[in-house]
């Protein structure tokens, strides 16, 4: 039973933060963006290029794949999805399926398509008869801090306050002077300061 529990956890931890992408995805720009989880893997061998050409350590070579995936992403919805806003959520969801079938055939030419693994030698722990590896307790780690990052950002900061007013109702928030399109692209920019006062 520990041991379930614990593979449940690890494997939960693995997903979470793909499936919090794609819910916000969804909330926000109303269609669900399959997408999304190929920029998981995009990044996930990106990291392992920069850690095996670049000779990166591997925790450094994880943020530049972070950062990397992040200006590709941006760059994507910049040259398709930026110019799809208007159609019916079906299209958009069809173009979605093409950019990820584009994003994993991309990957498969420069990396193959055999798995990649990255040379670490993780040590095996145990905690009321469950096991699992160090490396397990640094996903767990990683994916609770990237989780509360969200909601800090969701619930402490202005520009997380106008995405989930997007979310909750588009039309409304627009009408109260929040930009849907500087929202969509907060990664681009900051939301004007004259639009602050409208809807602090």
């Amino acid at each position: 039973m520990a041991q379930i529990l614990a593979d449940s956890i690890i494997y939960a931890a693995e997903i979470a933060v793909i499936a919090i992408g794609v819910a916000l995805s969804f909330s926000v720009l109303r269609f669900a963006n399959f997408a999304q989880v190929q920029f998981a893997v995009v990044g996930a061998y990106l990291s392992f290029a920069a850690n095996q050409s670049a000779a990166l350590p591997l925790p450094l070579a994880v943020l530049a794949g972070v950062v990397a995936t992040g200006l590709l992403a941006v760059l994507v919805d910049f040259l398709v999805f930026a110019r799809l806003r208007h159609i019916p959520p079906e299209g958009k969801m069809i173009v979605s399926w093409g950019v990820a079938l584009f994003l994993r055939a991309a990957v498969a030419a420069i990396f193959g398509g055999a798995s990649k693994t990255f040379p670490t030698q993780p040590a095996s722990l145990s905690l009321g008869g469950a096991f699992f590896t160090s490396q397990d307790v640094i996903v767990v780690a990683a994916t609770l801090a990237a989780v509360l990052a969200l909601h800090t950002l969701l619930y402490r900061t202005r520009a997380g306050i106008a995405l989930r007013a997007l979310a909750s109702n588009h039309d409304l928030a627009e009408t109260r002077g929040i930009p849907p399109g500087r929202m969509i692209e907060i990664g681009k920019r900051r939301v004007g300061k004259e639009c602050r006062s409208r809807w602090s």
